[in-house]
């Protein structure tokens, strides 16, 4: 299973993912037997005061989704693109709808700015209203997976010959170094049987923090019900 670091890397980004937060109790190098498709993502998130977080799951690129879109997706992807760190310095004022949502300190959005991001993306993707995020990182409201049906996923493999990944973890130094040697294709169509691969790695994950403890550690839960969907872009700083 490899491990991006999405921050410098905006091929990679904005996407959705469907699958599960890791907190620092489920934090996971590898997942034996993984899929092509299922990626870990390192997400820097917050704004200048840069949090950290971490999902596991199926990748959804807007891009590669823009015929599911509606009312010219390509502008969604391209003014969340514009909030990056690696936009130019005046792309954000291109798109001033969401400007107010980038260069942040760092605070959870509120209810209020969760209703206001929602309907812009809503504007564009059928996707579902956000209940929690802060910059670059926002999770929606609980929904069945299979909602996704018919989206395309992300797959992401070393090439044959090539070397190994120290750690299979991606950084943007190592993407721009190594690009040729990782085969990426959004060619894989999200159905049952990744819903179902999702729904076995949140037990499995379940399990792997359970393993290290004599009792059932809190917030252990959520990797024991079905998988979330957050939206992901590139952070500004």
């Amino acid at each position: 299973m490899l491990t991006f670091e999405p921050l410098g890397i905006p091929e990679l980004l904005p996407a959705l993912v469907v699958g599960y937060q890791l907190t620092d109790e489920a934090v996971l190098t590898d997942v034996a037997g993984a899929p092509g498709w299922m990626l870990r993502l390192d997400q820097q998130a917050g704004g200048f005061a840069v949090s950290h977080l971490s999902v596991l799951g199926a990748v959804l690129r807007l891009e590669a989704n823009v015929a599911r879109g509606h009312h010219d997706a390509d502008a969604l992807v391209r003014g969340l693109k514009a909030l990056g760190e690696s936009a130019e310095p005046a792309a954000p004022e291109q798109f001033p709808a969401l400007r107010g949502f980038a260069q942040t300190s760092g605070k959870p959005y509120d209810a209020e700015a969760l209703r206001q991001l929602s309907g812009h993306v809503g504007a564009h993707f059928d996707v579902p209203p956000f209940e929690w995020g802060l910059e670059a990182f926002v999770r929606c409201v609980d929904v069945e997976p299979l909602v996704w049906r018919g989206w395309r996923v992300l797959t992401c493999r070393v090439a044959d010959g090539a070397k190994p990944f120290p750690g299979n973890a991606i950084d943007d130094y190592t993407f721009g170094e190594r690009r040729g040697d990782l085969l990426l294709a959004d060619d894989l169509i999200f159905d049952e049987g990744i819903a179902g691969q999702l729904r076995d790695i949140g037990r499995a994950i379940a399990r792997h923090v359970a393993g290290k403890h004599s009792f059932k550690p809190e917030g252990l839960d959520h990797l024991e019900r079905e998988p979330r969907t957050f939206l992901l872009w590139e952070n500004s700083d």
